[in-house]
């Protein structure tokens, strides 16, 4: 008579997981060996890891995947319907005359889905400053671990770590927020889009625009000329501008900025100029050893708010 001994139990190896989203995964294994007798049925089991971290045909809370064709070699096969922020064991498998087989478990997270950003707002525009916001919102109960805004007068679109643009962060994670941005251009248009970041990565409003108000200029100022004190005194010109009362204390940054034909204004050169800032008055003086310009006009402005 004839006869014919069992085979071995197959083997499995390599566990993978792509494509994880908040609900879904592609898990993936490889059959390296049948077993010396025929693969009749090979797929994947199951179950969350708090209620059955060791899965297997049958067991408790288990979900085991439609068959997959084929014997050895790898395969995949797509699993949906899970649960954000909860962690599952899988395990491949594969039988033959032996048995059922089971590969080595993986666990994994589906990841969290990215957040909506939406209702970019601007508020409060000066010359220098403005108030940004944005609302933050999640269907999936996943919260912001950053949030804020992103800005730029050069880059159309700006994104965090783009070129010529601005993030500043604001408190909180979810629902409505604003931000104060400072040191901004004057009569400047920006580009700016509020943003959150999860562990699905970053996501961003629609882009929208404001511009900044023209800087405000200060009242009148004098010139004098003052005595240079050095070993061959002259005469140099000095301009003083002395502040309004509502001026002495605020929070602002003034600059002072000089025009030899009233059309193209630079800020003064404090090589050749000694600057003084006191809580009374804003003084510039003269200090190069060369002739100063024949003519000469200035101005102050605001240029941002501390």
């Amino acid at each position: 008579g004839t006869f014919m001994t069992p085979g071995a139990l197959a083997t499995i190896t390599s566990p993978t997981l792509s494509g994880i989203t908040s609900d879904s995964a592609v898990l993936g294994a490889e059959v390296t060996s049948d077993g010396a007798a025929a693969i009749t049925e090979r797929g994947f089991v199951y179950s969350p890891t708090a209620s059955n971290s060791d899965p297997a045909i049958g067991g408790p809370g288990v979900i085991q995947t439609p068959p997959v064709t084929g014997t050895t070699g790898v395969f995949f096969s797509p699993i949906a319907g899970l649960i954000s922020e909860t962690g599952y064991t899988f395990k491949a498998y594969a039988i033959n005359s032996a048995g059922t087989a089971y590969g080595a478990p993986l666990a994994f997270f589906p990841t969290l889905p990215p957040l909506t950003v939406s209702s970019p707002t601007v508020a409060n525009i000066t010359a220098t400053t403005a108030l940004l916001g944005g609302t933050v919102v999640s269907d999936e109960g996943t919260t912001a671990t950053e949030r804020g805004v992103v800005y730029s007068s050069t880059n159309n679109n700006p994104v965090i770590g783009g070129s010529g643009v601005t993030k500043v962060t604001a408190d909180g994670t979810m629902g409505p927020f604003t931000v104060d941005v400072a040191s901004l251009a004057a009569d400047t248009e920006y580009h700016f889009k509020a943003y959150a970041t999860n562990s699905a990565g970053t996501s961003y409003s629609d882009v929208s625009t404001f511009s900044t108000l023209s800087l405000q200029l200060l009242g009148l100022a004098q010139v004098q000329w003052v005595e240079e004190s050095s070993m061959q005194p002259r005469l140099v010109p000095q301009f003083v501008y002395t502040r309004a009362a509502s001026e002495v204390g605020d929070s602002l940054t003034y600059q002072v900025k000089l025009s030899s034909d009233l059309t193209n204004w630079v800020t003064v050169d404090q090589v050749d100029w000694e600057v003084e800032d006191s809580a009374q008055a804003l003084t510039a003086t003269w200090i190069s050893s060369s002739s100063p310009p024949a003519q000469l006009f200035f101005r102050v402005e605001v240029a941002a708010a501390n």
